[in-house]
């Protein structure tokens, strides 16, 4: 057997190396259902079958668009993706996840608010002619909000 894994598979090193993860990350995704388990060598080398490789970057493109882990488990095995149960759990878990994002938006928006107030006094301070007490500084030193201008 090749230091690949032979024509029937891939070793685990194989793997990541071609997925840009660790081994210790595709024993982690073996370990919670995320892969099939792998077959043994007589050594007690992991040999993961070539679909290995396209699953993890599934996973890891799945990820990078929001979803968890913990939604990816809820979606594996899902028959591939051809009946209506798969396509409604589906929708479900991205309901969820736009769900969470909105949240996150609207908290980002917020802050926003914030940075664009603390600039705002930072730019009115130093209009001044003599030398500004910068009103940021003291706001978040003290713990206030400039005065309520961050409240908008």
């Amino acid at each position: 057997m090749s230091v690949n894994g032979g024509p029937d598979g891939l070793r685990i090193g194989a793997v990541a190396a071609q997925t840009g993860v660790t081994a210790d990350a595709v024993r982690y995704y073996e370990r919670e259902g995320l892969l099939p388990a792998a077959v043994r060598t007589p050594r007690g080398a992991r040999v993961f079958p070539v679909q290995t490789v396209a699953r993890i970057r599934f996973l890891k493109q799945a990820q990078a668009a929001g979803l968890t882990l913990r939604d990816l488990k809820q979606l594996v095995g899902l028959d591939g993706g051809r009946s209506r149960t798969a396509c409604r759990r589906m929708r479900h878990v991205l309901a969820e996840r736009l769900h969470d994002v909105d949240a996150r938006l609207r908290e980002v928006l917020t802050f926003r608010s914030a940075l664009e107030a603390h600039l705002e006094a930072c730019d009115k301070a130093l209009e001044t002619r003599k030398e500004p007490a910068c009103p940021s500084l003291n706001a978040l030193a003290s713990g206030d909000e400039l005065n309520g201008e961050l409240s908008r």
